[in-house]
């Protein structure tokens, strides 16, 4: 791939292929996972406290970019077709959010199943909640990631969102289960974005809910298992 000028394609800090700790998949809860530089919420001095990916906040750093197009095509042609699960992190996705849009109608063109992790709440960019959470007031593009939501959730199929919260905890990066080796903490939620696509209404659980994760080796769905007694949303 080619390197572009910092400000002219994707900001990427990393891509790991065959990692155990970037949601669930039916091959052993193996994804590859894509790391984007960049996250307004720390640089504007609300950083979650204990975040581990610091290295990611500042995409000012970032010596090149990449042209979405061309890195789609790259993770496409390393990928068997039985593999092509994919989880967008960081950092902050959505701070990229155009050329995630291009990136995400590539991959999901050739099959690809793709969870996205963000800090910010769905809630307040999907118009579920009338109410402006503060945690969007603090974010440098609310308004523009809010205009082009629409677009990109197509070519989606899990989100998990909501910022860490150190005393929530529930990461456990040796369990490798799709649930505790890959979900920062119990507040955060998990949005069922494919069945949103397929049935026109939101479906999330909180993730201090859940005991187990996976995703059908049948079809891709999210099969969720609850505590006793949790209930899931809707809307």
């Amino acid at each position: 791939m080619k390197y572009l000028e910092p400000d002219k394609g994707l900001k990427v800090f990393d891509i790991r292929f065959d990692v155990t700790t970037a949601g669930p998949s039916p091959n052993g809860n193996k994804r590859i996972e894509l790391f984007l530089l960049g996250c307004d919420k720390a640089m504007s001095g609300h950083p979650c406290k204990g975040c581990f990916n610091s290295k990611l906040w500042n995409a000012n750093k970032a010596k090149h970019s990449f042209d979405p197009v061309e890195l789609a095509s790259w993770i496409i042609e390393r990928t068997p077709e039985n593999e092509r699960y994919i989880t967008l992190g960081g950092g902050e996705p959505l701070q990229q959010i155009d050329n995630i849009i291009i990136l995400c109608k590539l991959l999901k063109e050739n099959g690809f199943h793709i969870m996205m992790y963000t800090w910010r709440k769905l809630k307040d960019y999907l118009n579920v909640s009338k109410s402006l959470d503060e945690d969007m007031k603090i974010a440098s593009n609310s308004n523009h990631i809010k205009q082009k939501l629409p677009e990109l959730l197509p070519y989606l199929d899990i989100i998990v969102d909501g910022q860490f919260i150190e005393s929530e905890k529930l990461y456990q990066e040796d369990k490798a289960d799709g649930l505790l080796s890959s979900i920062g903490s119990g507040n955060q939620w998990i949005w069922d974005i494919r069945y949103y696509n397929e049935v026109g209404k939101y479906r999330y659980f909180p993730m201090r809910d859940l005991l187990r994760l996976r995703v059908s080796s049948i079809d891709d769905t999210l099969v969720v298992y609850k505590k006793r007694g949790a209930e899931s949303a809707s809307n």
